[in-house]
C-alpha cells in the first residue's frame, strides 16, 4: 500500500489502512470466524421468466400496473413449477418501477418482457415477480 494516500490527511490514512489490515485479516479467517458477507452458501440463482403480456391491471389512483401473463421461458427448466404460477398457468407481474408509465394497457397487450422473482428487505417475506424488461414499443401520439 503506498505511504501517502491521495486526498487523505495522515490520520485517514492511518485508519484507511486499519480497516485494509482487517479485511484482510477476516478474509483469511477459516469460515466459521468470517464477516457475514463472506459467508455466502452460493447455489441460490435468481429465478427469472420471460413472458407474453395476457392482460393489464391499472390502479386508478397510482398508476401502477400489474401485468397478467403467460410464461414462455424459466430458468427453473423446461418442465418445473413456476412459482406464483396459477392452475391455468398465468403469472402475475408487479412493476415497482415505474417501468410501464410509458404504455397504455393496449400497448402492452400480446407484448413480451422479462421480470425476476425477489424478495422484499422490510414488511412481509413474501416474493414478487418484478418487471426487468418489456419488449414493447410505444407509439408516437
Amino acid at each position: 500500500m503506498a505511504e501517502n494516500l491521495i486526498g487523505f490527511n495522515e490520520a485517514g490514512a492511518e485508519q484507511y489502512k486499519k480497516i485494509a489490515r482487517e479485511v484482510t485479516r477476516q478474509m483469511q479467517n477459516e469460515t466459521p470466524h468470517r464477516a457475514r458477507w463472506q459467508q455466502s452458501r452460493g447455489g441460490g440463482g435468481s429465478e427469472r421468466i420471460w413472458f407474453m403480456i395476457d392482460s393489464v391491471e391499472c390502479d386508478i389512483y397510482t398508476g401502477a400496473k400489474t401485468l397478467t401473463v403467460i410464461p414462455t421461458w424459466f430458468t427453473g427448466g423446461c418442465t418445473a413449477a413456476i412459482p406464483g404460477e396459477d392452475s391455468y398457468g398465468y403469472v402475475e407481474i408487479e412493476d415497482v418501477c415505474s417501468t410501464l408509465s410509458f404504455f397504455t394497457a393496449e400497448q402492452l397487450l400480446g407484448g413480451t418482457g422479462s421480470a425476476t422473482r425477489m424478495y422484499p428487505r422490510t414488511g412481509t417475506c413474501e416474493p414478487k415477480w418484478l418487471v426487468d424488461d418489456i419488449c414493447v414499443v410505444p407509439e408516437c401520439a
